[in-house]
This record gives structure tokens, sequence and C-alpha cells, in this order.
């Protein structure tokens, strides 16, 4: 009998498509978690339903997910949710009650803390951040900033201490003559 258990398993090992069929389950059940959390944030989810959608059991999993992540499945999931949550605040499109419903939050003043405790300001105050930020780049820069931020002529420094006023009757183009800026490469 040992005879035969042994001829059994070298011929099981010589066929390449007994690995395949005997082999360990080649899948990743901590990828496959990580894709439904960012696939839907707002999902209730809970170890047990993560676990659950993955085919494994719940202290398994997070025992796996822990050790293979470095957070526990519940961090990685309110994490994810905080994240979904300020891009749809620097949108600046919803109330902050419609996203802390979208992050998954049936509480505004619970979402509000946890949004605050992560990022160390309020949802109101990362929204009127994103709109001053919008706002100033959409801005067009005043004209007299390229003005002063070209450079003078070598003599028009100068000239405004060493020379006189224009004279009488010379107009505005001598006075504009008296103070050209150098001309631009």
């Amino acid at each position: 009998t040992r005879l035969a258990a042994l001829l059994l398993v070298s011929a099981l090992r010589a066929e390449p498509r007994c690995r395949q069929i005997l082999g360990a389950d080649r899948r990743d059940p901590i990828g496959e978690a990580l894709r439904l959390i960012r696939a839907d944030p707002s999902a209730s989810w809970t170890v047990e339903k993560l676990a659950r959608s993955v085919g494994m059991g719940r202290s398994n999993f997070a025992a796996q997910f822990s050790r293979g992540v470095g957070r526990s499945p519940m961090e990685v999931v309110a994490e994810r949710r905080m994240e979904h949550a300020a891009a749809m605040l620097r949108q600046g499109k919803l109330k902050i009650a419609e996203i802390s419903d979208m992050a998954g939050y049936n509480s505004e003043a619970a979402f509000s803390r946890r949004f605050t405790r992560h990022f160390g300001q309020s949802p109101s105050q990362m929204r009127d951040q994103a709109q001053a930020e919008r706002a100033a780049a959409s801005a067009p820069a005043p004209a007299f900033r390229k003005l002063l931020a070209s450079p003078l002529a070598p003599d028009a420094a100068t000239a405004g201490r060493d020379a006189a006023a224009p004279r009488r009757g010379e107009g505005a183009s001598a006075l504009l003559d008296h103070f050209r800026l150098a001309p631009r490469d």
C-alpha cells in the first residue's frame, strides 16, 4: 500500500494539469475586499459582510486583512469614506448632509466629527477652502502686475530723479518717452 501511494503521488506530481486542479486557490481575498470597499465606500460594510463577500470567516479574514494591509478592515473603510467625502466636498455642489449620507453615515454630526478628526478641519472649512482656491485660480491677474514684473530700461530707473518734469507744452508723449520700459525679449 505504501508503494502504491508513492507511485500515485509521483504520477500526480508529473502531471502539470494536476497542479491546476488540486493546487491551492490562487485568488486574493484581501485584494478583492479592497476592491469592494473602493467600489462602494458608502455600503454598510462590517467585517462580517466583507468576509462573507470574499468567502472567508470573519476572524480569519480580519486577521489576514490586518496582517496584509497593516490596518483593520473598518479603519480602511472609514478612510475610504473620508477620501470619498473630501472629493465631493471639493467639488462644492452638494450639501454636507447629502455628502454624509453618500459617504455611508446616517448622522451628519457623526460624519462631521469623524471628518474633523481625520482631516483636522471641518467639512465646511474644507469646502470653503476649495471654493477659495478655485476662485483664486480662475481670477485673472490684474494688468498692472505685468508692468511691475517687466524690467525697466537701464536709464529709466534714474530718469525720474535726474530729469526734470516735462516742460509745458511737451505733453503726455514726452512723459511716456521719459519713463519708457525696456522692450521684452
